[in-house]
């Protein structure tokens, strides 16, 4: 047995797909986990050991820095709040809700105006309104890829959740 720390980047029906500094590994969570109503979830850190048929299990989970419940998620760094500028229109309660809520949990939120293409100057205004706020936004085009590399650099070496 080999021992490694890793991160849960994703679980499905009781496998935890942990990416260790090196592999990806499938682990099963031990039985203690269900006995003390633990669940793992996708950003804890843990524990794991791999046999040498590559069969991983789940030792231990390193504490918890804050979660989200809907989605289950832990170890949250980046909020990613994404909007449309138009088709639909933008909800910007919705946005701050958001906001407060990342705040709260001590992510870094940040928003993503999408659809500017459709209506640049109002992506614009919207940013500055957020940038105004020391929140930071960007305005992005999924459709085009416009903004895009600098949001998925962003995302490096953390734990995100894209909302919206």
């Amino acid at each position: 047995m080999n021992d490694y720390e890793g991160l849960i980047i994703k679980g499905i029906g009781g496998f935890y797909y942990v990416k260790t500094a090196g592999e990806l590994y499938i682990c099963k969570a031990k039985g203690i986990f269900r006995k003390d109503k633990i669940k793992p979830l996708p950003g804890d850190k843990v524990h794991i050991s791999v046999d040498d048929n590559d069969d991983g299990i789940i030792n231990s989970i390193m504490p918890r820095k804050n979660l989200l419940t809907r989605p289950a998620i832990a170890n949250i760094d980046k909020i990613f709040i994404t909007i449309s500028v138009d088709e639909p229109k933008p909800v910007l309660l919705l946005v701050d809700k958001m906001t407060v809520l990342a705040n709260y949990i001590k992510a870094e939120p940040i928003i993503l105006i999408n659809k500017i293409d459709l209506s640049p100057n109002e992506a614009k205004n919207i940013q500055s309104i957020y940038m105004n706020s020391g929140i930071d936004s960007f305005c992005v085009c999924a459709k085009t890829g416009e903004g895009m590399r600098e949001i998925k650099n962003r995302m490096q070496n953390c734990v995100s959740v894209l909302t919206g």
